[in-house]
C-alpha cells in the first residue's frame, strides 16, 4: 500500500488471520486508534471479512469468498477511507453561490469534473445524476444507487460535485491498478469496488 497516509499493521494469527490498518495523524507523530479498517479472513471456510471498526464496534462493509478480489476490496477500501484527495471548497464555494442556475452548476461541473461523472436533471448510465435533487449514481448495471433523496438547491449541486470527483478518482485509481497488476476484471466487480470507494 504505497504512499498511503496509513500506519500500523497488526496481524493476529490463530482460526482468523486479522489485518488492521489505523491511520496516523497528520499533526502528531502517533496512530488515531478510535478507527481502523479490519479484513478478517477465516482459514476453516476461506472467507474475507472486511470491517469498519468505530471505538471497538465493528460494521461489515463486505465479505468475499475469491481472496485475490477480497484483497484487492481491502486495497480500495483503505484507500477510500485514508487517502482519498478531497473536493475543491472553493469549487463548493462557487456551487454554493449560483443558487439554483443549472446553466452555471453544469459550467462549474464539466470544468472541475468533467462531464463524464455528472449528468444534471437526467439519468446517465456510470455517472453521478439527479432527478430534481434526489442525487444517486447510476451503475452499468442500471442500479440506481441513491446518495441523497430531496436535497434542495445549490446543496444538490454541491453533493454531485462531491460524488463526481471521487468517481473521477476512483477511474484514475483503478487504470493505475489494473496496468500495473495487468488485472482482468468483471464489469460487476468493478461497479462493486465502485460503491467501496463511494462508500454506498
Amino acid at each position: 500500500m504505497d504512499n498511503l497516509n496509513i500506519i500500523n499493521l497488526c496481524l493476529d494469527k490463530g482460526v482468523h488471520y486479522k489485518v488492521s490498518v489505523y491511520q496516523k495523524n497528520y499533526d502528531k507523530d502517533n496512530v488515531y486508534f478510535d478507527m481502523s479498517i479490519k479484513c478478517k479472513t477465516d482459514i476453516v471456510n476461506k472467507k474475507m471479512r472486511l470491517y469498519e471498526v468505530q471505538r471497538n464496534k465493528e460494521f461489515l462493509i463486505g465479505q468475499y469468498a475469491d481472496s485475490e478480489f477480497g484483497q484487492l476490496a481491502f486495497y480500495i477500501v483503505v484507500y477510500s477511507y485514508f487517502n482519498q484527495d478531497k473536493p475543491s471548497n472553493s469549487v463548493r464555494k462557487m456551487l454554493r453561490n449560483i443558487g439554483e442556475d443549472v446553466n452555471k452548476a453544469n459550467k462549474i461541473l464539466e470544468d472541475h469534473i468533467g462531464k463524464n461523472y455528472f449528468s444534471l436533471y437526467r439519468k446517465e448510465i456510470g455517472k453521478i445524476s439527479d432527478d430534481r435533487c434526489d442525487v444517486f449514481y447510476l451503475s452499468f448495471e442500471n442500479n440506481i444507487i441513491p446518495i441523497v433523496r430531496n436535497k434542495r438547491l445549490p446543496s444538490a449541486f454541491v453533493i454531485i460535485y462531491n460524488y463526481g470527483f471521487y468517481l473521477k478518482q476512483f477511474d484514475s485509481l483503478m487504470k493505475k491498478i489494473i496496468s500495473h497488476y495487468n488485472l482482468k476484471l468483471k464489469k460487476e466487480e468493478t461497479e462493486e469496488l465502485k460503491r467501496l470507494y463511494l462508500k454506498k
